[in-house]
């Protein structure tokens, strides 16, 4: 993992253990809606584990899909690795998570965001605390 990973973590107040822990939970998992998945697949990444790449050229301002449903991850919001200078931020979409393009990503290359923007879209948020079982673990559940 990258120092900005690490330095990150610090900032939101989470141990990398509970992210990682995060990272493979699948109990909040959800499909993704129909042909989401003709833009980005899950594969081995470099930056750690696995992670989502672009199946074919992405432009600025694309939409990769969502990270996120509701209070569920997607298999790409549960795999997007993070970065300290990412390809891609997360905004919100009626209570939903998406990942948009903010460089443009080649077919083969892996997409990231950075956490800290999951944790400004979704601190404060009532369905935060919901994941978790408490307002206090902000953020939490989120993460990949």
């Amino acid at each position: 993992m990258s120092s900005d990973f690490y330095a990150m973590a610090r900032e939101i107040g989470m141990g990398v253990e509970t992210i990682r822990a995060r990272s493979i939970d699948e109990s909040d998992l959800v499909d993704m809606p129909d042909g989401v998945l003709s833009a980005a697949f899950v594969g081995n990444s470099n930056i750690e584990g696995r992670g989502v790449f672009s199946f074919k050229q992405l432009n600025i301002g694309d939409i990769i899909g969502p990270a996120r449903i509701g209070l569920n991850r997607t298999i790409i919001g549960r795999y997007v690795n993070h970065a300290g200078a990412p390809n891609c931020d997360l905004v919100m979409d009626g209570g939903n998570l998406i990942i948009v393009s903010k460089t443009d990503i080649a077919a083969g290359d892996e997409i990231t965001i950075d956490y800290r923007n999951v944790w400004e879209l979704t601190k404060g948020d009532d369905y935060v605390g919901s994941i978790s079982g408490g307002g206090s673990r902000r953020s939490e559940h989120v993460f990949r």
